[in-house]
């Protein structure tokens, strides 16, 4: 057994002295000066094994080093030494090397391709510091005709000017949110000569074309492009072309605030609580708008209709149009003496005040006008009281007498179209007459969508409408909501 113990450890011994050898050498080897262009690459992980254990590894594949063209991919070159040639001889004679990969083999496809935006970006900051000088040395052509001249954000303008940089100051758009909603001209809010760079065609070419390398949008609007006359309603006044500020926000917030009002409406009430209220028909609408998946633009639109009648109404006490909040309160079941609004018995929608502010800066609204306000004043066994602040008028978008047509909602029980129960739901009645009169506007809510049995009562506001009586001498306006009973509900 000695002397079994004894051959072992010579043999180690010999094994450690000969893998020191070669090692020393190695190492002396890689020190020595040589040409880069007949080096060899070799993976670091598999080297540090090699030289720092006996028994090393036992074969070094390199094959995971290469890329789609077979050279050496440039995305590895950390996890790679560089040796010498007679180094990596000495390392081959130990132990197999493939497939082998010179120093001079990497590719210049993939490095190029590793390292294009950084190019790219480095040829843009070149062509911008050129126009830069152009544009201070006023080397770009007049601004003087409007066909061959081009309007940008002017504080997008003034970053630009001051940061040689593309990849700095185009970070959003010049010109994104300087486009009307609806497409079809220059947003209204926009200031002329506050809001708005004019440059010369040359420099607007450099900038697209510096947005588009960067995936920047930057929609064309010509100096001689007018302001939109089509829907300036529909935007917010005060918005001013500030990149990110602009509407890509709102956009991104007007779906979110939809359906909290419609998946949260009837809220439940609190005593003391102050709320906003705006006319119920919004409720019905924007809920049809999101069964539609209708676009942002849609509802940002509606949203912005909405805030803008408000505020009408709100300047208008004692016009034609003024109506007085009407709210029906109805019993919560999942609370004691707790009560939330009837919202087809009611002619307005109860919004918290946080979700009323959610809706004014979506829309863009930022002065304070008055909006209306209810706070419940009792909420003890009996139905609960409120009152309104400030008194003035309601307004519905336009009176019954103004309009030769309007659009109506009427709420109560239809025939399911799938098989299964009836279901209470509102339809939207479009192009009604004022003088239609109750009889008449029964037979059109059939003539829409079946009912579940016969209509006996037509009601608005809890007030039952006479048949004889017109819409119009009923008080009827544009956007109001009807409820119906049938002979089948009792």
């Amino acid at each position: 057994a000695k002397e079994s113990y004894e051959g072992k450890r010579t043999l180690f011994l010999q094994k450690l002295k000969s893998k020191r050898e070669q090692v020393e050498k190695f190492l002396e080897l890689t020190d020595e000066d040589f040409d880069a262009s007949e080096a060899y690459c070799v993976s670091g992980e598999s080297l540090a094994s090699w030289t720092g254990t006996l028994k090393g590894c036992e074969a070094i594949d390199m094959s995971g080093f290469r890329c789609q063209h077979n050279l050496v991919d440039p995305r590895k070159v950390e996890e790679l030494k560089v040796v010498s040639p007679k180094s990596f001889q000495i390392l081959k004679e130990s132990i197999p090397v493939a497939p082998v990969l010179k120093a001079d083999m990497m590719c210049v496809s993939c490095l190029k391709e590793l390292f294009q935006k950084e190019l790219t970006e480095l040829e843009m900051e070149g062509k911008n510091k050129i126009m830069l000088e152009k544009y201070r040395g006023n080397l770009l052509g007049s601004t003087a005709s409007k066909d061959g001249t081009f309007f940008v954000s002017k504080r997008w303008f003034q970053r630009w000017a001051k940061n040689s940089k593309p990849s700095a100051s185009m970070q959003v758009s010049p010109t994104e949110d300087m486009v009307c909603v609806c497409g079809k001209g220059i947003n209204p809010v926009l200031n002329v000569d506050n809001d708005l760079k004019e440059i010369p065609s040359e420099l607007w070419r450099h900038i697209a074309a510096a947005c588009s390398t960067l995936d920047i949008p930057a929609p064309e609007i010509k100096a001689s492009q007018d302001l939109c006359q089509v829907c300036p309603v529909t935007l917010a006044n005060g918005r001013t072309a500030s990149g990110k500020a602009g509407y890509g926000k709102p956009k991104r917030k007007v779906l979110d605030a939809l359906r909290k009002i419609t998946s949260d409406s009837p809220l439940l009430l609190n005593v003391r609580d102050v709320y906003s209220i705006i006319p119920v028909r919004w409720y019905f609408e924007w809920k049809k708008l999101l069964a539609e998946d209708a676009s942002a633009a849609d509802l940002l639109e509606s949203i912005s209709l909405c805030i803008h009648n408000h505020r009408d109404a709100s300047k208008q006490p004692g016009q034609m149009l003024a109506k007085k909040p009407h709210v029906i309160f109805s019993k919560s079941h999942s609370r004691r003496n707790a009560w939330h609004q009837s919202l087809h018995e009611s002619n307005v929608l109860i919004l918290a005040p946080q979700t009323w502010k959610v809706l004014r800066n979506a829309a863009g609204v930022r002065d304070n006008f008055e909006s209306a306000e209810l706070q419940i004043q009792s909420l003890k066994e009996a139905v609960p009281k409120f009152s309104i602040s400030p008194p003035s008028c309601w307004g519905a978008g336009r009176s019954g007498a103004d309009a030769s047509v309007m659009d109506l909602w009427v709420y109560g029980a239809f025939e399911s179209e799938a098989s299964g129960p009836c279901t209470k739901t509102a339809v939207e009645l479009k192009g009604v007459d004022p003088g239609t009169t109750v009889r008449e506007l029964k037979e059109m809510i059939a003539g829409k969508k079946a009912p579940k049995g016969t209509i006996h009562d037509l009601f608005y506001c809890q007030t039952v409408l006479q048949d004889s009586k017109t819409l119009l001498s009923c008080g009827i306006m544009e956007g109001d909501l009807l409820h119906f009973e049938t002979s089948k509900d009792g």
